[in-house]
């Protein structure tokens, strides 16, 4: 009868050890991080005690995992460095945005940023072995990544602080978007938890207008550099200075987008409206279109920093994120609709942007899917097709229409007499959009060669036929005014011929 009491004993002896184990690594932790953040603080004069410290750290939670998380408080352990790389890049940020003499020198960045990067490093570290603690403060670590990111941008901005950009680069960003990246490849975070990560960028556009119908508010104020550096996260949410800093954080996650979970893809998709209206901010699109960024060169075989401009590693990144969101049927689908509805965006960098993703679906898609899509925008186009909109170079139509024979360009041969077939087909709107098409260069040489000779064909007969109608030779030349087509455009197959020969 005393072999119970005797197993019970040891089992409670074993639970007071593991309590007691437990309590003084806390304790230990607690400590350790004290000495941490004082070493820390005292500018570099006792990197030994500052090593020692977090190197302690980082075993004892790895240790301890299981055990410590209910005695100390792991969250507010990953904001101490996170904390202390903000402050430091804060510092040097002030120091160097005022008006240098001299162009500042490699040395003296490397002595600013590598101990940011230091930080920068522990903190991945404790993420990675405490990602569920880490996502519960994903705002920060999120604020964490756009102030290095709003760095990089006004340190791009100055030729002078060069160095300072290429650095940055090459120590910083990386660790800042390994941060996230540990969050984004963590079994332990759920994908729910993932796609709110994603949610929360390009919020505060939704923020700066309450009644959000989609559009961006204009009216956001720029904050000083201080306000950007506080350590209030909130404060982000009124701050269009980080937009610029949420655009290049925003073009990571599309270039990780090949090992993101779909559920993480098919949220990007439905954030790409919001991204491509930010682009319409006079800021936002200066920085796309006014100013080149570090990146790196993969013509050799050692990959060395190079400068280029920051839209080529916009369209890269959304390339990119094609390729991996046509690997979903679900996220394709969202983004098969971004493709059609954002081509008629008014604004004329985004359309821009979306010609040249559809010239790059046009020229690497199956033939089945690029022609079903290409037949699904040309009955959107037919939409806008007015006689008044075709003869108004400037108007919506031709603008369209340019673009799309652009993207006809990468077409195979059977997609553009496929278009060329349903474009004939007797309709008055069908006659406008052709119209349009032909006056911005459509592709005739790309057509087969029956086809073609069949469109020129019909051409030639419609315009021989149009002076017959008109009586041109018995009036010596001299042809009337009223429409003679079923399209309501005065002299449709002479414009249609003219804009043809142009083509040929």
């Amino acid at each position: 009868m005393s072999m119970p009491k005797e197993e019970t004993t040891e089992e409670h002896k074993e639970t007071d050890l593991t309590s007691n184990i437990a309590q003084i690594t806390a304790c230990t932790i607690q400590s350790l991080c004290k000495i941490g953040t004082h070493a820390a603080s005292s500018g570099g004069s006792q990197v030994i005690l500052l090593n020692i410290s977090w190197k302690g750290i980082i075993s004892l939670l790895q240790l301890g995992k299981g055990m410590v998380e209910e005695k100390v408080n792991v969250r507010e352990i990953i904001l101490i460095p996170i904390s202390v790389a903000i402050e430091s890049l804060r510092v040097a940020t002030e120091r160097w945005c005022v008006p240098l003499q001299e162009v500042l020198g490699t040395a003296e960045a490397r002595r600013a940023f590598l101990p940011i990067k230091y930080f920068l490093t522990n903190a991945v570290r404790i993420c990675s072995i405490y990602p569920s603690e880490a996502m519960a403060i994903y705002k920060s670590i999120i604020r964490c990544a756009l102030l290095i990111s709003h760095s990089s941008i006004l340190f791009c901005r100055n030729p002078r602080l060069k160095a300072a950009s290429e650095l940055l680069f090459e120590l910083l960003e990386p660790s800042s978007f390994l941060l996230l990246d540990t969050l984004m490849k963590s079994t332990e975070v759920s994908p729910e938890s993932k796609c709110q990560l994603v949610q929360y960028f390009l919020e505060k556009v939704r923020t700066g207008n309450p009644e959000y119908t989609g559009e961006v508010d204009h009216t956001m104020n720029f904050a000083t550099l201080g306000c950007i550096f506080s350590v209030d996260s909130d404060v982000d949410n009124i701050n269009r200075a980080l937009l610029p800093a949420e655009f290049t954080v925003f073009l990571h996650f599309l270039n990780a987008s090949p090992w993101l979970r779909e559920e993480v893809v098919i949220e990007l998709c439905k954030k790409l409206h919001l991204f491509l209206n930010i682009l319409t901010l006079e800021d936002v699109y200066s920085y796309v279109l006014g100013c080149q960024i570090p990146a790196l060169s993969s013509d050799d075989d050692s990959p060395k920093v190079v400068w280029q401009p920051v839209y080529t590693s916009l369209i890269q990144a959304l390339k990119t994120f094609m390729i991996a969101a046509s690997s979903s049927s679900a996220a394709w689908s969202e983004f098969e609709v971004f493709l059609l509805e954002n081509l008629f965006h008014p604004h004329f960098l985004c359309l821009e942007i979306l010609t040249e993703l559809w010239c790059f679906f046009m020229h690497y898609a199956e033939a089945e899917t690029s022609t079903y899509l290409i037949n699904q925008l040309f009955l959107l186009l037919k939409t806008l097709a007015s006689p008044e909109e075709v003869l108004a170079p400037l108007s919506a139509l031709r603008k369209l229409a340019r673009a799309s024979c652009n993207i006809l360009s990468y077409a195979s041969s059977a997609t553009i007499d496929q278009i060329y077939t349903m474009l004939n087909d007797s309709s008055s709107k069908s006659s406008i959009l052709y119209l349009a098409l032909l006056m911005e260069g459509f592709p005739f040489d790309s057509l087969s060669r029956g086809v073609k000779e069949h469109a020129v064909k019909t051409l030639f007969t419609s315009f021989a036929g149009y002076l017959q109608n008109q009586n041109y030779f018995k009036n010596h030349g001299e042809i009337n005014l009223p429409t003679s087509s079923s399209s309501g455009i005065i002299g449709f197959p002479v414009h249609a011929l003219a804009s043809a020969f142009q083509s040929w």
